[in-house]
Parts: structure tokens; C-alpha cells; sequence
């Protein structure tokens, strides 16, 4: 005796059953995609740091400073795709820790590393044209510093109110000098305007 074999469904289309499925997989991806991509750009735009209440004042001074034409992330983040993907996780930290606990000020980290700042600055830079500087090299040996390129000059970019735009205060070099007990004559920084 002869069993039948179940009937096949009969196909309308002219379509592959899988076909469907593979639309719908694809189309989930670039779903998850986008949903990645959108946020991932729009904190990429300095617009977005500046649209945070407390981000805003450190906004506002580096709209005024020698970096305006450098986006925030290009310092902050990190070169690279690792950076960015590092400073994204941080900002979403900030995000989430912002929305809870809604705090008034936020504590700075560590600062800038100095490899960031090499990444567009010399360290063989000669000081600003017009002043009365003489820093010897050992001061901009970036790789090898113990200082980091912030200490002195994080007040370039978020400009603290006292001080006048693009000018690195003065203690900031005597209170380092005394530390490692370097001279604090005035010969050892800054060329004598009348011999120059």
C-alpha cells in the first residue's frame, strides 16, 4: 500500500519563503543601526554639550576661546574610534547620573591627557609671537612630562573669569617652580624687553 505525501502549499508569489525573513532581519539591523547612529552624532555636535545646564558655562567660555573652531569631542573623547567610543560611554555615565541625581556643578576628571594635545599641537611649538617667553624645550616635551599640558594651560579653553583670554597666570609657573625648586627669577622665563 502506497501512503501519500502531504500536498505542498501552493506559492502565490514568485518569492522564496526565506526571503521574508531576510527582509526583516536586515530591516531590524538598520533599525538597531540608526538607533545607535542618531545619538552617537547628535552628542558629537558642540551644540549638545552647550544644551546642558550645567555643561553651559564651560560652553559658553570655550566659544570664546583659541579652540572655538576645535569641537569639544576632538579634546574631550580622544582620537580615534576607541576614543570616541570611550568619551560616548562616559557621556552617557554623565547622562544617567545627570537625569538622577541632578547635580549643580560637575566635578572635573582628571584633565586632558597630553597625547590628545599632541595630536594637534608640536611639542617643538615656539611660545606665542609678540611675547616675552623663553621657555626652555624641556617644558613642551609632551611624551616625557610628568606635568600634564592642562595644568598650566586648561585655562585657554574654560576660561576662568579673572583671567584674561589666553594668558597663563603667572603663580601657575612660580607655584611649579618653587615645587621642583627651580629658580623663580624672571631671566629663567622671560626674555629682558629691553635687550630683545
Amino acid at each position: 500500500m502506497e501512503t501519500e505525501s502531504p500536498a505542498r502549499p501552493v506559492r502565490r508569489s514568485g518569492r522564496r519563503p526565506g526571503r521574508a525573513r531576510w527582509i526583516t532581519i536586515m530591516g531590524l539591523i538598520l533599525l538597531i543601526l540608526l538607533a545607535i547612529a542618531t545619538p552617537w552624532i547628535w552628542a558629537s555636535r558642540n551644540s549638545f554639550c552647550g544644551s546642558c545646564h550645567v555643561m553651559k558655562p564651560y560652553y559658553n567660555t570655550w566659544t570664546k576661546s583659541t579652540h572655538a573652531n576645535i569641537d569639544c569631542v576632538s579634546c574631550h573623547n580622544g582620537p580615534g574610534i576607541v576614543g570616541q567610543f570611550r568619551g560616548k560611554v562616559a557621556l552617557f555615565r554623565y547622562i544617567v547620573v545627570g537625569t538622577v541625581f541632578r547635580p549643580a556643578v560637575i566635578k572635573a576628571g582628571d584633565g586632558i591627557p597630553n597625547a590628545y594635545c599632541i595630536d594637534c599641537h608640536s611639542e617643538h611649538r615656539s611660545p606665542t609671537a609678540g611675547s616675552d617667553i623663553k621657555l626652555p624645550a624641556a617644558h613642551h616635551k609632551m611624551k616625557d612630562n610628568p606635568y600634564k599640558c592642562v595644568d598650566c594651560h586648561k585655562e585657554l579653553v574654560h576660561i576662568n573669569k579673572q583671567v584674561k583670554k589666553n594668558v597663563v597666570r603667572m603663580k601657575v609657573c612660580v607655584d611649579c617652580h618653587k615645587k621642583d625648586k627651580i629658580s623663580t627669577k624672571c631671566s629663567v622665563c622671560h626674555y629682558d624687553p629691553k635687550k630683545k
